[in-house]
């Protein structure tokens, strides 16, 4: 899977998932180390995804962001949830 996801704040405008282990980031940094720009991209798609199924709305009615990263340094990436 993604890792360890946790929904920290969530409504149908949007909200804020961290994810505390990610195997993406992980294997990233153990085969190229670390890098500023965060690589989760498939996370973003599922956190999008999971927005939309909870809230009963279309797909694409939500952005992501990830603001911080694994990879780049951080404890803990966090992904920023906005409604389109």
């Amino acid at each position: 899977g993604r890792g360890r996801l946790e929904v920290v704040g969530a409504g149908a405008d949007g909200g804020a998932v961290q994810l505390v282990h990610a195997h993406v980031d992980e294997g990233w940094i153990k085969k190229w180390g670390q890098r500023e720009e965060p690589v989760n991209f498939i996370g973003l798609g599922y956190v999008a995804a999971l927005f939309a199924a909870a809230f009963g709305k279309p797909v694409r009615s939500y952005s992501v962001t990830e603001v911080e990263s694994i990879v780049a340094g951080a404890k803990r990436s966090v992904f920023q949830v906005v409604s389109n």
